[in-house]
């Protein structure tokens, strides 16, 4: 079973996010001073079920959010949001985007405090790295990261994706089919790039010795 923990400083709360047995969506969740609580979150919004256990919850800084997001049984990434003081909803991202669907099993979602967004990545059948991405004020959208930088392919391996707030950049990260890990990374005003740092540090190493 996959869990995620995060905090979610507007809210003042701590929580965890699985999916359970019956592929619900659950959150437990802690305010300072008060004692734990459970949510089902699939019942409370009417959110399709999960696919798997593969989820992943984040707080957005610059909409003041905390979110859960995961593939359905329709290989479509659903995202549960809620804003304090607002009750929770839900979205289907690839209905919102039309972004291609999801393979099983990888998925990330994350704040990029610099630009004012949040964005999931996930992998689609063809191997490809999709990001669903949306700044305060706009509408989702989504692109292909593989068909911007030639990145090589990435099945059935896990990925993470991250800010960099110092400098200013967001990155996925992943192992691609020849085990060497590659960073996908895109700046402020920049294009997206690929490294391979198996490679890069092979070279690194070798220079010094």
């Amino acid at each position: 079973m996959n869990l995620h923990g995060y905090d979610w400083p507007q809210g003042g709360t701590k929580q965890i996010a699985y999916v359970n047995s019956q592929s619900h969506v659950m959150e437990l969740l802690l305010g300072y001073g008060d004692p734990w609580q459970w949510v089902d979150l699939t019942t409370l919004t009417g959110a399709p079920p999960a696919s798997g256990s593969a989820l992943a919850g984040y707080t957005w800084s610059a909409g003041g959010t905390k979110q859960v997001v995961y593939s359905d049984q329709q290989s479509h990434i659903i995202e549960l949001f809620v804003a304090k003081g607002s009750p929770w909803q839900w979205v289907d991202l690839m209905a919102l985007t039309g972004a291609p669907l999801a393979e099983q099993g990888s998925l990330t979602g994350y704040d990029w405090p610099n630009g004012q967004a949040k964005q999931v990545a996930y992998v689609d059948n063809q191997g490809h790295v999709i990001e669903l991405f949306v700044a305060k004020g706009s509408p989702w959208q989504w692109v292909d990261l593989m068909a911007l930088t030639g990145a090589p392919l990435l099945h059935q391996q896990p990925l993470t994706g991250y800010a960099w707030v110092w400098g200013a950049t967001k990155q996925v990260a992943y192992v691609d089919d020849q085990g060497e890990v590659i960073e996908l990374r895109s700046g402020l005003n920049d294009q997206w790039h690929c490294f391979n740092l198996t490679t890069r540090m092979r070279r690194e190493t070798a220079q010094n010795t």
